[in-house]
């Protein structure tokens, strides 16, 4: 398989002219119609053979970037971290040796062309606003560096860590983590990789308010010092304001279905245990005839509380 980077006056040509190029990612199969396009025999620049490698296709998208990590890394983890922030590398990969495969991955090989076409064709095709953004966003830069940032060349499974991370909702967490100031930090990541082992079926809205914690704190604590027990601990304890069970004695603050009032239930008497009992922040019981949505927990053995 050859690599190439796309030529620097190809990629401003077409990033310029993409409303009008777009179409032809939706209705032509090989990238031959660039050369055309920007009025130049050879748009892509040679740089290296390897071996050759399939990527996964086929599946849910979190599934299929999970995958992807692993094997866009395990064979292209020679690139130095320049080359790998380069949009004339993503650039010419994606429209060359995995052209089809981001065309198919990202349905533009449909007869209708999508009404964000441009948008989403800058996001998986180059890179969006800038390289941070790029290394974020482009259909398998994203992969490559969620892939070095986990990789562990020391353990047996070198990607333990990814493993650790989960497939749900990975394209997600791509998104979320590489966003953070702090994510080129090895023991930071390490943090958060044992915060989502910990909490493997956490909601995806529950672990994003917990990462926006931790940037938050970030603003007052120099978290490069802290060990990675430390920054998990931060995530866990935050994370388990989400988790809690109702238990005898607590004090539960919710809001009544559908009407949005909020009420308080004292757990200590036992018809409003047993109708709370195992229910978890987020979650809804039923009590009286009426439905209500848990959104915090008091701990202690209180007595009393309104509403009852």
């Amino acid at each position: 398989m050859k690599l190439y980077f796309m030529k620097q006056a190809a990629l401003d040509n077409l990033k310029a002219n993409l409303p009008t190029a777009c179409q032809n990612y939706f209705t032509e199969n090989n990238s031959g119609w660039i050369k055309n396009f920007c009025n130049d025999e050879k748009p892509f620049e040679e740089y290296k053979t390897v071996a050759d490698f399939q990527l996964v296709i086929d599946g849910d998208e979190s599934k299929v970037d999970f995958e992807n990590c692993k094997i866009l890394y395990q064979n292209l983890k020679f690139l130095t971290e320049v080359q790998a922030s380069d949009e004339r590398f993503w650039a010419g990969l994606t429209h060359t040796e995995f052209y089809n495969f981001v065309r198919v991955r990202h349905n533009y090989n449909m007869t209708e062309i999508k009404k964000d076409a441009v948008a989403s064709i800058q996001r998986n095709f180059f890179f969006h606003e800038g390289t941070k953004v790029g290394n974020i966003t482009n259909a398998l830069a994203k992969c490559w560096w969620m892939g070095r940032l986990l990789y562990d060349e020391k353990n047996s499974n070198p990607f333990w860590k990814l493993d650790k991370l989960g497939a749900a909702a990975f394209t997600s967490k791509i998104y979320r983590i590489l966003r953070l100031s702090f994510s080129a930090n090895p023991t930071i990541l390490s943090g958060i990789v044992k915060f989502f082992a910990q909490f493997p079926n956490l909601a995806r809205e529950d672990w994003t308010a917990a990462l926006q914690h931790l940037n938050k704190i970030g603003g007052n604590v120099i978290l490069d010092y802290l060990s990675e027990d430390e920054i998990a601990k931060i995530l866990i304890d935050y994370a388990h304001k989400f988790t809690a069970k109702v238990e005898f004695g607590d004090v539960v603050e919710t809001i009544s279905l559908p009407d949005k009032k909020t009420n308080f239930f004292t757990a200590s008497y036992p018809k409003f245990y047993l109708a709370m009992k195992d229910k978890k922040i987020g979650e809804t019981f039923a009590y009286n005839g009426k439905n209500y949505k848990i959104t915090n927990i008091i701990r202690g053995n209180v007595n009393g509380g309104s509403n009852l």
